[in-house]
């Protein structure tokens, strides 16, 4: 900063004026700029100035301005001399920025794990920035759980608190468990609010923390009633499929199925509406009816084979969920028998 003092009327060749400039307090230190105590003599038309150096200081201290003043004192009392003014205020603006940056420490966790937020100042200063902050940050769910079961820590009051000089702070979002199979699951994590203070510049929001789940389950086929042999008149065979597994599977999968082989002909000693056992989200158990074909005629007893492939999505996924799902009991054969 530089701080001249001169005539402020017409100049006099024949005045030697001897002028004491110091610098005093404010709301600042010695940290940010170099005090003075400076001899000046004014005896020419020319100003006097001189240099007070101001620190160029990375570090943030809480006030956007500061402040010191230059005072000016004469020496004896001479006539006709009057200081105006005798005290100045120089203002130093701190325009320094600091940025940070949301670090996620586990991109991708087991239900039932912590994601780990940190957010961090970029700065290799000791002490970056030298008053408390804090920032808030909220979860969203990009395809929240359809069994009505929280899949992670939902809120909008994550409060990262930086004490002054702090480097790193961090939040732990709870992920939770349940016994439902899932697909990989995604959250998103947005800061909602910050300090007020524009030479800490906030990160960009991070997206797609992904939850993923390890649970498997396991599809039975059976028969009702449990003997696989039918009477021609009973009408209908119900086939169901049941989950004996861990839990119900949040994804709707279906179960296709074939008729391989067998002297009972499809359409004339039985029938069947569909080709497949679909499950609906989190639904434990489905079946499918087969028709019995009552026949007018005396026949022989017969017989088909059903057989069950692995589960297949109903829904296209990028994820492999549906290889968690295990199918017992793929192959049904089946007897009709005609009791005329």
């Amino acid at each position: 900063a530089r701080v001249c003092v001169g005539f402020r009327s017409s100049c006099k060749h024949d005045v030697s004026l001897s002028l004491e400039l110091t610098t005093t307090g404010g709301n600042t230190d010695d940290s940010v700029y170099s005090g003075i105590t400076e001899s000046l003599t004014l005896d020419s038309c020319e100003d006097e100035c001189v240099a007070i150096t101001i620190h160029n200081n990375d570090s943030l201290k809480k006030d956007k301005e500061s402040y010191f003043d230059v005072n000016l004192s004469l020496n004896g009392k001479p006539d006709g001399v009057k200081l105006s003014p005798a005290k100045s205020k120089v203002t130093i603006i701190d325009s320094t920025t600091v940025n940070l940056t949301l670090n996620i420490m586990e991109e991708s966790v087991v239900e039932g794990s912590n994601v780990t937020l940190c957010l961090d100042v970029v700065s290799d200063l000791e002490c970056p920035i030298e008053f408390p902050f804090e920032y808030f940050l909220s979860t969203s769910g990009q395809n929240p759980s359809e069994c009505g079961k929280c899949d992670f820590e939902n809120r909008t009051d994550f409060i990262v608190n930086f004490n002054k000089c702090d480097k790193q702070n961090c939040v732990e979002i709870k992920t939770k468990t349940d016994d439902t199979l899932e697909s990989n699951e995604q959250f998103d994590v947005t800061l909602t609010r910050h300090t007020d203070d524009p030479r800490i510049q906030p990160p960009e929001i991070i997206k797609n923390f992904t939850i993923t789940d390890e649970l498997t389950a396991v599809v039975y086929v059976n028969i009702s009633p449990e003997t696989n042999t039918v009477s021609e008149d009973k009408g209908v065979l119900k086939i169901c499929a049941e989950m004996t597994g861990c839990c119900p599977v949040q994804p709707e999968f279906s179960i296709p199925f074939e008729i391989t082989s067998g002297t009972a002909v499809y359409g004339k000693d039985f029938r069947v509406e569909t080709d497949r056992i679909a499950f609906k989200s989190c639904q434990n158990m489905s079946c499918i009816d087969v028709e019995i074909i009552d026949g007018e005629s005396l026949e022989k007893t017969e017989w088909f084979k059903i057989e069950f492939m692995m589960a297949t999505r109903t829904a296209r996924s990028e994820h492999s969920w549906i290889d968690r799902i295990q199918l017992q009991g793929q192959v049904q054969n089946i007897t009709i028998e005609d009791t005329r």
